[in-house]
C-alpha cells in the first residue's frame, strides 16, 4: 500500500475515534443520570442505562454509514472512470464494518 493510503486509513479510524467520544460525552452532558428504558409491556421505568455508552454506540454507526457511503462513492467512481478499484474502498468498508459490530458491542459494554 502507498504511504498516502495508510495515511488516509488511519486518519478515518483516528476521526472514528474521535467522533465515538465526542458523541457519547455529548450524550452525557445531557443525561448525566443515564438514560431510563420504558417497558412496553409494563407501565413502570425500567433500568438506567449509560449515555455515554448509547452516545458512542451512535456515534460509531453515524460515522459507519458515513465511510459506508465513501467506499461506495469511491467504487462508483473508479467504474465510471474505467479503472481499477485498488485497495482503499475495501479498506475503507472494512473500517465501516467494524464500526458497526463495534457499536454493537460498545452499547453493550457500558450497559450497567
Amino acid at each position: 500500500m502507498k504511504t498516502r493510503n495508510n495515511t488516509i486509513i488511519v486518519t478515518l479510524i483516528a476521526l472514528m475515534v474521535l467522533v465515538t467520544f465526542l458523541v457519547g460525552n455529548w450524550f452525557e452532558q445531557m443525561h448525566p443520570n443515564g438514560l431510563t428504558l420504558n417497558k412496553p409491556s409494563e407501565d413502570t421505568l425500567g433500568e438506567n442505562i449509560s449515555a455515554f455508552g448509547f452516545g458512542a454506540s451512535i456515534g460509531l454507526l453515524l460515522s459507519s454509514l458515513l465511510y459506508c457511503l465513501i467506499a461506495a462513492g469511491m467504487l462508483i467512481n473508479s467504474k465510471l472512470k474505467n479503472r481499477a478499484a485498488g485497495i482503499l474502498p475495501i479498506a475503507v468498508a472494512v473500517i465501516a464494518a467494524i464500526g458497526f459490530t463495534l457499536s454493537y458491542f460498545v452499547d453493550g459494554y457500558f450497559l450497567n
